[in-house]
């Protein structure tokens, strides 16, 4: 993200060992890692013996892993986002937001997700 809450367009390969990734505390200093496209459907966070300690599943067609830039703090947020803000690079009316998610007037939304925290 950029000082005007847009979305930099700056992307990473995050290398995975048995699909798992293990990040350095400052992975955040720049802010939120973002996941489109449906590339995340459940997320665990493992116990340094390599079991879960809480798994989420979703199915949303964004991701947002984030933890305050450069506060060391001591958690993470996982956020499954069906919206996501606009890039700072492009520019384009509001009907062309990617990953826009509009309903017409009456309409719903409904959507689920499981947490799961094991002993």
């Amino acid at each position: 993200m950029d000082d005007n809450y847009l979305c930099k367009e700056t992307y990473y390969k995050l290398p995975l060992q048995d699909k798992t990734w293990s990040f350095e505390k400052n992975i955040f200093d720049d802010d939120v890692l973002i996941f489109p496209d449906y590339q995340i459907k459940q997320v665990s966070i493992l116990r340094e013996n390599g079991n879960p300690y809480l798994t989420l599943d979703f199915h949303a067609p964004v991701v947002g892993i984030w933890s305050p830039p450069k506060k060391n703090a001591p958690f993470i947020c996982i956020e499954p986002w069906f919206g996501r803000c606009d890039s700072a690079d492009k520019e384009y009316c509001l009907k062309e937001r990617e990953f826009d998610n509009a309903l017409l007037g009456g309409a719903e939304f409904a959507t689920s997700y499981g947490i799961q925290i094991s002993e």
